[in-house]
């Protein structure tokens, strides 16, 4: 008898996950899992493979492709056209469109992502790190091969630009392609584009902070103007003070919604203090560096947030044998090293302090 696959369950009215990553890197195989996952019906792949062969015949093969300047500038102009056509379809119908294409570029994967942010609906993009002696192995064994000169070029490519994010982009979450796509990648791509997930929420906060606070103080520098210009009567200091004191409000708020968002997750999540204390360093996914650290605690649980300056973010949970009084962050060699400092009932005497490496996201 065989079994009926559990997909994982996606509440989302659609969603826009871009690829990223040179050809042989793993980006159609880990799209087939991703839709295997979320599950067939609700998924589209739109392959930039797949629309090329409806466009050229088979007998022309890449290398002639590629020595054909204005054959080739069509041809990807053409591909373009007919998978943001594809991409805009599976949209009007509520899918989460998988874009397998190589998207090494923040021009290229802006195409795609501004489709999704008009119908206001998740973008990630998901850069799959392969190294190129792997990535040409693979491609080795194709019918369809690519030269290894485009890898090679595309490997240069993805160095120079392939670390910009696209601003039309959520969230980038970066898988290592040379081993075994593992469940738990899959579930962190799941959840980014589910409304109803905690790592969702959060994400949507974050931003929602970020905004606040720099209109905040943008009105403080405005504010601070206007007083050195003695202008403190004004109806333009006045309204301005007024909305600076409104922004303050509503961020406290912000901040409480967070509070309580990583309570209640932590509250159902049962996280054994040996798996949270293991002594493996874990090594940020920050190509620049770290600008935002931001720490929550509630009872012997703790959650850490670290976002670079790329926009690249980690969210790491764990616990401790006893209350925390306070958990500190810093980046040391792009590790992320979390302290946190357990209560203690002699207030003469200092509490125990952990210092803790964590090498995983727990949030879902």
């Amino acid at each position: 008898m065989s079994k009926r696959r559990k997909h994982m369950k996606v509440n989302s009215n659609g969603a826009v996950i871009i690829m990223s990553g040179i050809s042989g890197s793993g980006k159609s195989t880990l799209s087939s899992q991703l839709k295997t996952e979320i599950g067939p019906d609700k998924t589209r792949i739109i392959s930039s493979d797949r629309v090329r062969s409806k466009l050229l015949p088979e007998d022309i093969d890449h290398e002639t492709e590629l020595n054909n300047y204005k054959q080739r500038k069509w041809t990807k102009e053409r591909i373009d056209d007919m998978m943001i056509q594809e991409l805009q379809l599976g949209l009007n119908h509520d899918k989460v469109n998988i874009i397998d294409a190589t998207n090494l570029s923040e021009r290229e994967q802006s195409k795609f992502a501004k489709v999704g942010k008009k119908y206001d609906v998740p973008v990630i993009t998901i850069k799959l790190t392969t190294r190129i002696e792997e990535a040409k192995k693979r491609n080795s064994k194709r019918t369809r091969k690519v030269p290894n000169k485009v890898i090679e070029d595309m490997e240069k490519k993805r160095i120079s630009k392939g670390d910009q994010p696209s601003k039309y982009v959520d969230e980038v979450i970066e898988i290592d392609g040379n081993k075994k796509i593992k469940k738990r990648d899959l579930k962190k791509v799941v959840t980014s584009i589910d409304p109803n997930s905690t790592r969702y929420q959060l994400r949507t906060l974050k931003f929602e902070q970020g905004e606040l606070r720099k209109e905040y103080w943008d009105l403080d520098d405005h504010l601070e103007y206007l007083e050195s210009k003695q202008e403190t009567n004004t109806n333009d200091y006045i309204d301005s003070k007024k909305r600076q004191n409104e922004v303050e409000k509503l961020l406290d708020s912000v901040d409480a919604k967070e509070d309580q968002l990583i309570k209640d997750h932590l509250s159902k999540q049962s996280i054994p203090p040996k798996r949270s204390f293991r002594s493996i360093p874990h090594k940020l996914n920050s190509y620049d560096e770290t600008i935002d650290f931001d720490v929550s605690f509630h009872d012997t649980n703790f959650v850490a947030y670290a976002e670079d300056s790329e926009g690249n973010t980690k969210l790491v949970a764990g616990n401790v044998p006893d209350p925390i009084e306070d958990v500190d962050v810093e980046e040391i060699d792009e590790k992320l090293i979390i302290t946190v400092e357990s209560e203690n009932e002699d207030d003469s005497e200092m509490g125990e302090k952990y210092t803790i490496f964590i090498d995983e996201t727990k949030y879902d």
